[in-house]
């Protein structure tokens, strides 16, 4: 990828057989403008599947994928297999010891005002050091089935994610004191699923059901503090007579939220929307 001077990219990437030991391995390097004189370099790396998925007996480890953005200015984000969410850990280390399974990935960020997108954009002075990290983890059991034409399962995990970011903001006026700003999130959640699949050859049939709860907090400065709690189910269904699928599923959520205090006036003033 080449567009001067906004964005360059490299991405080598090799699979298959011909790969050999170095199948599954990906490199990305990607260079973009930020601001008008701060860019930044984003690399990625993901190990040959050889090297990140470990065996040591009894034992499974699998090596995360590992993310660094440096930037011009000298700000930098570590990213060591941080999920999308509670439900992806595919990124993430893992151990494996059965029935156990544990999932976990962090990152962590030294930016400011101008590189964090995390924090308020004002005109009434500036943010200058913004600090942004993150924890998520994964803990569960679970047991495999497989008699002849049944094959099947049943797992059940626990799974917490903490996001923060802490910004200290000076005003232009230097009568004004300054402040620090923060913005805390965390979602703790419990999920079970129940997984069979019959396999007569020219018939079959597939299905799984979960069962989740979760609960989550937002705190934010100068906002009050939200408070959500959810539980859903869904149920999947597919049957296969020789090429012919027939796929359906429900699911239903509830989710039930709470507000904690009131808004107050912060000492900063907002950007208008789309602005700098």
């Amino acid at each position: 990828v080449f567009n001067d001077p906004v964005i360059y990219g490299l991405l080598i990437q090799l699979s298959g057989e011909k790969a050999g030991l170095f199948a599954g391995l990906r490199f990305e390097i990607l260079y973009r403008k930020v601001t008008d004189t701060i860019g930044v370099y984003h690399i990625e790396l993901t190990l040959p599947d050889e090297m990140r998925h470990l065996e040591f007996g009894e034992v499974s480890v699998t090596l995360p994928v590992v993310t660094i953005d440096i930037y011009t200015n000298g700000n930098f984000r570590v990213d060591f297999g941080f999920p999308p969410s509670l439900t992806d850990f595919s990124r993430s280390f893992s151990v494996q010891v059965f029935p156990f399974t544990g999932f976990a990935g962090f990152y962590f960020a030294l930016l400011n005002g101008e590189t964090s997108t995390n924090v308020p954009k004002v005109t009434s002075g500036h943010f200058g050091t913004v600090v942004e990290f993150g924890f998520a983890h994964q803990i569960g059991v679970g047991k495999t089935l497989s008699l002849a034409i049944l094959s099947g399962g049943i797992s059940i995990t626990v799974g917490g994610m903490l996001q923060g970011v802490l910004g200290w903001y000076t005003p232009n006026d230097s009568n004004l004191p300054s402040e620090r700003y923060h913005h805390i999130t965390g979602t703790v959640a419990l999920i079970g699923k129940v997984y069979a699949t019959v396999d007569f050859g020219i018939i079959s049939a597939s299905v799984s059901l979960t069962v989740y709860a979760s609960i989550s907090l937002d705190v934010e400065s100068y906002k009050a503090i939200l408070l959500e709690v959810s539980a859903g189910v869904r149920v999947e269904v597919s049957i296969k007579i020789i090429f012919i699928r027939i796929h359906f599923s429900f699911s239903a959520t509830i989710t039930e939220r709470f507000v904690i205090g009131s808004d107050s006036t912060p000492p900063w003033t907002l950007a208008a929307p789309g602005g700098g």
